[in-house]
């Protein structure tokens, strides 16, 4: 079999194209990981992907970038979830980053309380909102993407579960609590298509798949403002098959968080792409010390106004 490009694909198709041997497990990851340092590897949905192009030699370089963050992550999931005393979990994607001390506590509350918290850092609100914006989506993609390959291996189940988020002013005490919806119901389902189609339709598109990661978050927003709702995400049912994840359960987790953090601080502090470039080394220094770091805890998120 050749390889054509933007044609749908199984595993086993490439295995066949690439001439791999049939593996089980961890080896069938390894296998896509180096189809994916050399060329853009999409996954289309359960075992099914299609390969774009081959990558230019700058990609290729910065792909190795992100399987070295992959194979920090994965094992820490693993863990995590093979440790679980219940036979699922339910956490948003910022959970999920936490859990993994990919970035500190205080992250996603400075994400969305950006003047409040520059000013506290005595920085700008720019250099702030420029920072928390383009340091997270590699991150958020890697659990994502590692989830739905564990998915394929029949080691979970992920559900995901729509949420809307209102922001609500409390007369009584006089301050902003947030209230979200899960979206559950066969009306609200109905409701979010039509939602969805609304603005698909309004970006040119047909298919929620031709939004490429780095328009999602846009695409959420123009969901969350059709509700007319501070923000929308997922949260995701993770169901376990607790005998086989135990099989892969082989790390020192906490040992693990910590050199990954150190990493992560590493990584962002030597970033030039997208806006990071705009900042200084200072700038970059004070937001991964507020936001990243995990050795120690500012509680950003416990100060009132």
């Amino acid at each position: 079999m050749d390889l054509e490009y933007n044609k749908i694909y199984t595993f086993s198709d490439l295995r066949e194209i690439f001439h791999l041997p049939q593996v089980q497990g961890s080896k069938s990851t390894s296998q896509l990981s180096e189809i994916g340092k050399k060329y853009l590897l999409t996954k289309k949905g359960r075992n099914q992907y299609i390969i774009e192009r081959e990558l230019t030699e700058l990609e290729k370089i910065d792909n190795i970038k992100y399987f070295k963050n992959r194979e920090y992550i994965e094992p820490m999931i693993y863990t995590m979830l093979s440790t679980s005393k219940e036979n699922s979990i339910t956490m948003d994607m910022h959970e999920l980053m936490e859990e993994t001390e990919i970035v500190n506590k205080d992250f996603n509350y400075i994400k969305y309380h950006i003047k409040e918290c520059s000013s506290y850092m005595e920085q700008t609100e720019y250099g702030l909102s420029i920072f928390t914006s383009e340091s997270e989506p590699m991150l958020k993609r890697i659990i994502r993407d590692i989830l739905y390959d564990m998915e394929d291996r029949q080691l979970i189940k992920v559900n995901e579960i729509p949420v809307v988020a209102f922001k609500i002013y409390d007369y009584d005490n006089k301050c902003w609590f947030t209230r979200r919806k899960e979206i559950t119901s066969d009306k609200d389902i109905q409701e979010l298509l039509e939602i969805k189609r609304k603005v698909l339709n309004e970006l040119g598109l047909q298919k929620e798949s031709e939004i490429n990661y780095a328009n999602r978050s846009h695409f959420r927003d123009l969901i969350a403002k059709e509700y007319e709702a501070e923000y929308f995400y997922y949260k995701y049912n993770i169901v376990l098959n607790k005998k086989d994840l135990t099989l892969n359960q082989n790390c020192d987790i906490i040992d693990l968080k910590k050199s990954f953090n150190k990493y992560i601080q590493e990584k962002v502090g030597k970033s030039k792409q997208g806006g990071l470039k705009t900042l200084t080394q200072e700038e970059k220094d004070i937001y991964i010390k507020y936001c990243i770091d995990t050795s120690q805890d500012f509680k950003l998120r416990e100060r009132k106004k």
